[in-house]
């Protein structure tokens, strides 16, 4: 219901938030069926996870979550070419986790999301820190619903692919741990790639 609240309220202001339905319903597609992006001989690669998850997060869930804004570049694949860092850090993040602990949907979901607290804008914790409490409120869960869209339709999908089979089920502990190295190497990946595209550019000038 929090979540139904929030958008209602961004609806009124800008019609644009109904594309985050669009991304709801892929994501929701993808949950429901896992066998479409898993190998359908043999066992999958975790650089195939990988792959699958930079892909999706950059150039489909990213471009939909963002309303089709182009934030970094106007036209949407050279934005999504050069948010492709950040979006390889989450990915390479969530290989591991996924190989290390075993994840039910409701911690994966958590986890995902809690990179709303990291994004390059730090919207949430800004507004918390200047007490304004009503954009808190609002954008709290869409932020962690439109960030964990990133993620976990591909992480869902290959959670018990990549699980080592000692692998232990997961805790606060290391839905915490995932939230934060998910966050920070989204921040840092994006940082590195754009200052390598930047050295790149000034060279070929």
């Amino acid at each position: 219901m929090w979540l139904v609240g929030a958008y209602a309220v961004l609806l009124a202001s800008d019609l644009r938030y109904l594309l985050h339905g669009a991304l709801y319903a892929a994501s929701a597609l993808l949950l429901l069926r896992p066998q479409w992006l898993r190998p359908r001989r043999g066992r999958g690669r975790a650089w195939q996870a990988f792959a699958l998850m930079a892909i999706w997060c950059t150039f489909v869930a990213m471009p939909l979550a963002s309303l089709l804004r182009g934030d970094l570049h106007r036209h949407l694949v050279i934005n999504g070419v050069l948010w492709l860092g950040a979006g390889a850090g989450l990915a390479a993040v969530w290989t591991r986790a996924l190989r290390l602990r075993r994840w039910p949907i409701a911690p994966l979901l958590l986890a995902t999301g809690g990179v709303a607290l990291f994004e390059p804008g730090f919207v949430i914790v800004r507004s918390a820190w200047t007490g304004q409490w009503s954009g808190v409120i609002v954008l709290t869960p869409v932020l962690f619903a439109a960030h964990a869209a990133l993620i976990a339709p591909i992480a869902a999908a290959w959670r018990d692919v990549l699980a080592s089979p000692t692998a232990p089920p997961v805790g606060i502990g290391a839905t915490a741990t995932a939230a934060f190295a998910g966050g920070t190497a989204f921040l840092v990946g994006g940082v590195l790639w754009l200052a390598g595209v930047r050295r790149l550019l000034e060279a070929l000038a």
